[in-house]
């Protein structure tokens, strides 16, 4: 059965959903890359670059996972991130990292998102996404919790109104908390207007009020 969305799960809800919406667009441990710059109408991580070209991926670290880019002079990144939404590590050109199970804060998989400047031509940028190398271990497929999809919706409509504009009456930020993260598509999960964070707890993504 479902679980039911609230603002305590609403980080874990909004992960599954982007790890399984990633999952539609290229299978397991494979990158799926956008090959033209993204525009207002396009984007989905909010305030995207419109100098860059994305590339994300979904990678089973069941066990241990690599991760490389090719060298260049362009700028390429890629961000690892666990299920908790937490970045386990960050690559640059010529770089490779390898992420085990035990460097994860929670659950067995990661999204990697990256990002390649297309400075030098789209020619070039594709060439160097197509460059991207990803060796995992295992190809366990993502399971993930079920979530009521219908209060999923709900919620991250009601943190889209709290936090439209960037502007939070009343909400606190103690040092503990973190902005309430993007699991894999765009900042805190909600619609483009919400470019800044709700504030939660680290690892259970409570969300004090807005």
């Amino acid at each position: 059965m479902a679980e039911i969305v609230t603002r305590e799960n609403f980080v874990e809800a909004e992960t599954a959903h982007y790890f399984r919406e990633q999952l539609a667009k290229a299978p397991l441990n494979e990158y799926s890359h956008s090959r033209v710059p993204v525009n207002v109408e396009t984007q989905v991580v909010i305030r995207s670059n419109v100098d860059l070209i994305y590339s994300l991926a979904v990678v089973d670290v069941t066990e241990e996972a690599s991760f490389s880019l090719a060298p260049s002079n362009e700028y390429q990144i890629a961000q690892i991130i666990d299920e908790n939404h937490y970045v386990v590590g960050v690559i640059y050109p010529g770089e490779t990292l390898t992420v085990r199970n035990t460097d994860l804060s929670a659950g067995t998989h990661v999204d990697v998102a990256g990002r390649t400047a297309t400075v030098g031509g789209l020619e070039r940028a594709h060439e160097l996404q197509d460059a991207r190398r990803i060796g995992a271990a295992t190809a366990n497929p993502y399971q993930g919790r079920k979530f009521d999809e219908d209060t999923r919706k709900s919620v991250g409509a009601e943190l889209d109104s709290c936090c439209r504009g960037g502007l939070f009456p009343g909400l606190r930020y103690p040092s503990q908390h973190r902005p309430l993260p993007a699991p894999v598509g765009r900042p805190t999960g909600l619609g483009r207007s919400a470019a800044r964070g709700c504030s939660v707890f680290p690892g259970v993504g409570h969300i004090h009020r807005c």
